[in-house]
């Protein structure tokens, strides 16, 4: 008798192929660039939210993405002027009046209208003190209930 020739079932998966044996050198070569890599990578992710943090802190990240100043300082200049309609009306809440300029900058520093969120600066690196006194002026005329028409002022000089 003769026995049947094997069949080989094509359906079936190939045994998996032994994987390569490596040495003890070069396991522990790739743990070192595994964990040097992942130190430079936490390194460099330190570094980015150091930046991002520093920049949102400073204010830098605004001016970066903010560069209508024009539409700034004229949304300044509208904000304190409501700030002035505001600080009249709690006071007369109170019984106070305002009644003249001097008690209107008198509240003006009172209540803090004085002090900018971002302070701004002319291009020789001065305080702008013509724009804080622009601020200071809508204050005033805010507080009095007048309209808040502002002197016209020179427009700067061109830049050296």
């Amino acid at each position: 008798m003769t026995e049947p020739a094997a069949t080989v079932d094509e359906s079936s998966p190939a045994a998996p192929a032994e994987p390569a044996k490596r040495s003890g050198l070069d396991a522990v070569l790739d743990g070192v660039g595994k964990t040097l890599g992942l130190g430079i990578g936490l390194g460099v992710a330190a570094l980015v939210a150091l930046l991002a943090v520093s920049l949102i802190g400073s204010g830098a990240l605004g001016d970066i993405f903010d560069e209508d100043q024009f539409q700034d300082r004229i949304d300044a200049i509208n904000a304190v002027y409501r700030q002035g309609e505001r600080a009249r009306a709690e006071l007369s809440k109170s019984g106070t009046t305002l009644t003249s300029e001097t008690m209107c900058e008198d509240a003006f520093h009172r209540v803090g209208a004085d002090e900018e969120r971002v302070k701004r600066w002319t291009k020789d690196q001065k305080p702008d003190t013509a724009f804080a006194e622009l601020r200071k002026l809508s204050f005033i005329n805010g507080c009095l209930g007048r309209p808040n028409q502002l002197p016209a002022t020179p427009l700067p000089s061109p830049g050296k």
